[in-house]
């Protein structure tokens, strides 16, 4: 990761109402899509600068499109 960055492995995502909208027709979405806006992982790495979290913790990662 470049400074300031952070490279989380995910574990778990979740499939939620807003991924439904996302996926619906309507919405004009393409395939191939991928839903999960919420999850949980683990840090793999931090760039430079990072000094609140570290390689080994878990996150709860909330993805705003």
């Amino acid at each position: 990761p470049q400074s300031g960055e952070v490279l989380v492995k995910m574990l778990y995502a979740s499939y939620s109402p807003a991924d439904t909208l996302q996926e619906s027709k309507t919405n004009g979405v393409k395939y191939p899509f991928v839903c999960g806006y919420d999850g949980v992982g683990v840090v793999e790495s931090t760039g430079e600068d990072v000094t609140d979290l570290t390689e080994g913790d878990y996150v709860a990662v909330f993805l705003v499109p």
